[in-house]
């Protein structure tokens, strides 16, 4: 595949399924993540408080809800991206929400052919339930740590 360019049969890389999961970390069993949702998994919803979950189980709902995200991407990108672009993008869209993602000001300046300014849209969203995971009492700071992460790989190739 041509580094740069993703048309619009993309799939998640190996390296970007491997960023999603080490972000998400693992829980067999579910607890409530910092937006308030019961999360087990690698960071995927659940319904049902009580219901844990294998490793084999987790990665099937990862590859499920990753795909999901990676079919917003591709519907609401409507311009050429890098490999890596997708996969910053993957990862965004499965933390965030697909609504959110696709309305987002970093698809309108990727639409409108700024990548770099799209890429630096990751620095914007440092905010979980209201609170500012840039602060050490917040008790979010992985969201920084996963924003710089989608934000270098965003870049990276550009």
């Amino acid at each position: 595949m041509n580094n740069k360019k993703v048309i619009a049969s993309a799939i998640f890389s190996a390296a970007g399924l491997i960023l999603l999961a080490i972000h998400e970390g693992f829980s067999p069993t579910p607890y409530i993540d910092t937006g308030g949702v019961i999360t087990n998994g690698f960071g995927n919803a659940n319904r049902d408080a009580h219901k844990t979950v294998t490793v084999v189980q987790a990665l099937e709902d990862l590859k499920i809800n990753a795909s999901s995200a990676g079919q917003a991407v591709s519907k609401c990108v409507l311009t050429t991206m890098t490999q890596n672009q997708y996969d910053a993008y993957v990862s965004f869209a499965y933390n965030i929400g697909n609504r959110a993602f696709c309305n987002s000001t970093m698809v309108r300046k990727a639409n409108a052919g700024d990548a770099v300014g799209s890429c630096n849209e990751f620095k914007r969203w440092q905010f979980v339930a209201g609170k500012d995971c840039r602060i050490a009492s917040s008790n979010c700071s992985g969201i920084v740590k996963r924003r710089k992460a989608e934000l270098a790989l965003c870049l990276h190739g550009l």
